[in-house]
């Protein structure tokens, strides 16, 4: 028998994937109304991601047997695609509202979009 697999390096995508999740939950048993609300909570949930992902310390990480692997290029690339998805909601605010297309899942489809960008 091994022991539990070293989630570390994973831990910025789990912490994503479980917001996500959360999120797409919350949107639906509120509605529309909700929009907003999980737009900003998304955001929030993207700068808790970046927050875990400064706290791995730097160096090659892998988990999974090798499948999963963590270094500095990564750091860096899953940075970017954070802020990326941050701004990128933060600016679709405003003009989705404004022409009318204000819907919960446009947020949750980034967050789930940034899952996928990072799980290098």
């Amino acid at each position: 028998m091994t022991g539990m697999p070293n989630l570390i390096p994973a831990l910025p995508e789990i912490v994503l994937a479980c917001a996500s999740m959360a999120l797409l939950l919350v949107g639906v048993f509120r509605g529309d109304q909700s929009t907003r609300s999980v737009s900003w909570i998304s955001i929030l949930a993207l700068v808790v991601a970046g927050i875990v992902l400064s706290s791995i310390q730097e160096g090659r990480m892998t988990a999974f047997g090798g499948q999963f692997v963590l270094d500095e290029f990564a750091h860096f690339m899953k940075w970017l695609v954070v802020i990326g998805s941050a701004l990128a909601i933060v600016m679709a605010l405003s003009y989705n509202e404004q022409e009318g297309i204000a819907r919960f899942e446009y947020p949750v489809l980034i967050l789930f979009a940034t899952l996928g960008g990072i799980a290098i």
